[in-house]
């Protein structure tokens, strides 16, 4: 992915990301010291006005297994994401609109061709708004009362949650180091879990930029007794392209497995049996920069709601 390796990489990490980082020894070999001045800092550097652009895409396949039969499910989705910076504070936090245009949805469920409507997946982020750290900590989120977005926060995290874990490390790093982070998703009864190491450092086009391993692992264990419940396991690993000179990620690349039991509720009046399942998936994302512009003030690149397509109103009047 990365052109140009100017120092080794690191050995692969297998340590279960549950597991405590180890002390440093007493004694330790002096790391690799990267181009320049050794160890590097690794943050995002917000610029008012800049729209960063990526093409991203998403391939799903696995199956839902309900009421006692298996479905296989397929679905491919590209599109044109944006992160768009309206204004920088006096911490350098920056705060983001974000959205998605160009969609393009593939869905196949149980051999049969599903119509999955780009406008909704689209609208789904329209006037959501986000304040990031310099470290990649979640200050704010808003989005539109009533939208998918909303929901999705709703239903995952509580109030405060959302800025206890940094993306990047609050320290200069050398390769092989690694940082980690967790979080507690109450609403969701979930322990999430993030480790992240640099690998090494390349130079693309005249900057440098820093290749990140991600590993990511997801523990689902839901203690309520009266909804159908969630549970099982997520792990995800992939990579991470990060220009250091402009603060900016430039490509991410993840390959996801998803194992997750659905139980069905207990302890309230029904009328109807209640069956469980699982939903077993395998999921791949890849985002690469199509380019980082500053726009003129009072400008957006930010799409418009799509309006929803509707069948026509049926004709009115006498004919002639």
């Amino acid at each position: 992915m990365l052109a140009l390796a100017l120092v080794p990489t690191a050995m692969a990490d297998t340590t279960p990301l549950s597991t405590p980082l180890p002390a440093a020894p007493a004694t330790t070999t002096p790391p690799p010291v990267l181009p320049g001045n050794g160890a590097v800092t690794i943050l995002y550097k917000f610029v008012p006005n800049q729209d960063l652009k990526y093409a991203m895409q998403s391939t799903t396949s696995g199956s839902v297994n309900m009421v006692g039969r298996s479905m296989p499910l397929t679905e491919t989705m590209t599109a044109d994401y944006h992160m768009f910076t309206k204004s920088v504070d006096k911490d350098d936090n920056g705060t983001m609109q974000m959205a998605i245009d160009n969609v393009a949805i593939k869905m196949n469920v149980n051999g049969q061709t599903v119509s999955m409507p780009a406008s909704a997946m689209q609208n789904a982020m329209s006037g959501t708004t986000v304040t990031m750290s310099p470290l990649g900590k979640v200050v704010s989120f808003t989005a539109p009362a009533g939208s998918a977005a909303q929901s999705a926060m709703n239903n995952v995290m509580s109030p405060g949650q959302m800025n206890n874990l940094a993306i990047l490390p609050d320290h200069p790093v050398n390769i092989g180091d690694a940082w980690r982070g967790s979080m507690n998703l109450a609403n969701l009864g979930a322990q999430a879990f993030l480790k992240m190491t640099l690998n090494g450092v390349n130079s693309l086009t005249g900057t440098n930029v820093a290749n990140i391993g991600v590993k990511m692992y997801m523990n689902i264990t839901p203690s309520s007794a009266t909804a159908a419940k969630l549970s099982g396991i997520m792990n995800g690993q992939g990579t991470m392209a990060f220009d250091l000179d402009n603060g900016y990620q430039k490509s991410f690349n993840e390959d996801m497995t998803m194992n997750l039991a659905i139980a069905p509720p207990t302890g309230a009046a029904t009328n109807r049996p209640v069956q469980g399942g699982n939903i077993n998936m395998t999921i791949n994302t890849t985002m690469n920069l199509l380019s980082a512009t500053i726009l003129p003030a009072g400008t957006s690149p930010i799409p418009p709601i799509v309006p929803t397509q509707t069948a026509p109103a049926p004709a009115t009047g006498t004919a002639q």
